[in-house]
């Protein structure tokens, strides 16, 4: 069974998400970033950390492939290596990081995260007009394909998914439709919905219902 550190609406999402669509067996251990536990796990004090016997690993793009590539007998989440098609899917995971989060993260540290005395309000429309740039690209490359792979649903998705519902959340404008569609397509999915109600579970807080009313 897989150990995972995370904390509700976090990047570990990302890694509950994805141990959801592959159907696996977890413990899930909510945690500040700075609790001397993941202090002890992960130098950078950053969430999350999954733990597998004697590998711990960080970086939530780095956990959800692995967990892919471990049980592509199961769900396949990842293409075979060596292949034109694990070239697009590397390809698809580096532009989200590079191009589609930067951005984003950059302007949720400087609007929320850093202390006012360090916070730098002048980068903030800088953030959105290079997320507009990726979305623009987003939207040339992914077309008509239902995933940004084609036909098949993979860890790319998780990525790209997950960091547009940050960007929605931030109300920044995703102002092509064929993204829009295909964000409200993968956010539908029925794992990722399992993985944000196992992370309130883990993190005992009310349903999305219970604090509507």
């Amino acid at each position: 069974m897989y150990l995972l550190y995370t904390a509700p609406r976090t990047r570990g999402t990302r890694v509950v998400w994805t141990l959801e669509e592959l159907g696996l067996d977890y413990d899930l251990r909510i945690h500040a970033p700075r609790d001397n536990e993941i202090r002890a796990l992960n130098p950078l004090r950053k969430l999350p950390v999954l733990v597998d016997g004697d590998l711990v690993l960080t970086e939530s793009a780095a956990i959800c492939t692995y967990l892919a590539d471990r049980h592509r007998d199961r769900v396949e989440l990842s293409p075979g290596f060596g292949s034109a098609a694990r070239a697009r899917f590397d390809a698809w995971n580096y532009y989200v990081l590079t191009d589609l989060e930067a951005p984003v993260w950059t302007y949720t540290k400087n609007a929320l995260v850093y202390p006012e005395k360090i916070r730098v309000p002048e980068i903030l429309p800088a953030c959105r007009k290079e997320f507009d740039r990726s979305v623009s690209a987003l939207a040339e490359k992914l077309g008509d394909n239902t995933y940004l792979m084609g036909d098949t649903f993979s860890v790319s998705d998780i990525l790209c998914g997950h960091t547009l519902a940050w960007a929605r959340s931030l109300e920044f404008s995703i102002a092509r439709d064929n993204v829009n569609a295909y964000a409200d397509r993968v956010l539908e999915r029925p794992a990722l919905a399992r993985a944000r109600a196992r992370e309130r579970e883990a993190a005992e807080l009310p349903s999305p219902a219970d604090q509507a009313g």
